[in-house]
C-alpha cells in the first residue's frame, strides 16, 4: 500500500480509509539498524482497543546496519482505540488522520 509507505516515516499511530476499511498504521519511525518491530494485539478487557509495543533487536541478535522504519497496518470495519506500551507503562495514542494517496 503506498500510503504505508509514504506514511512510515514518521513515529505514531495514522490513520485512513480504504475500500470501506478504517486502516491504521503504527509506525516506529526511523530506527538505527535491522531488528526493530512493531507488534499489536487486541487489548484484553478493552473493546475496540489494540495494544502496541516497538521492540528493538535482542543484545546478541546480529542485524544489519542501516536506517529502518518498521510498522504494522491494523485493518477494521470499526474505529480503534489505540495503546502504547513502554517500559511497563501504558499510553493512549490517538491516530492522526491521513488522507489516502489518490487513485493512479
Amino acid at each position: 500500500m503506498d500510503w504505508a509507505e509514504s506514511t512510515k516515516y514518521q513515529s505514531g499511530v495514522f490513520a485512513t480509509t480504504h475500500a470501506g476499511q478504517n486502516v491504521y498504521l503504527l509506525a516506529a519511525g526511523p530506527c538505527p539498524s535491522g531488528g526493530y518491530r512493531v507488534t499489536a494485539k487486541p487489548a484484553p478487557q478493552l473493546p475496540d482497543t489494540v495494544e502496541y509495543k516497538i521492540e528493538g533487536p535482542k543484545t546478541d541478535e546480529m542485524v544489519i546496519q542501516i536506517l529502518t522504519y518498521p510498522y504494522e497496518l491494523v485493518l477494521s470495519t470499526k474505529p480503534l482505540q489505540f495503546v502504547r506500551l513502554e517500559n511497563n507503562k501504558r499510553q493512549a495514542v490517538e491516530p492522526q488522520q491521513k488522507p489516502p494517496l489518490p487513485s493512479r
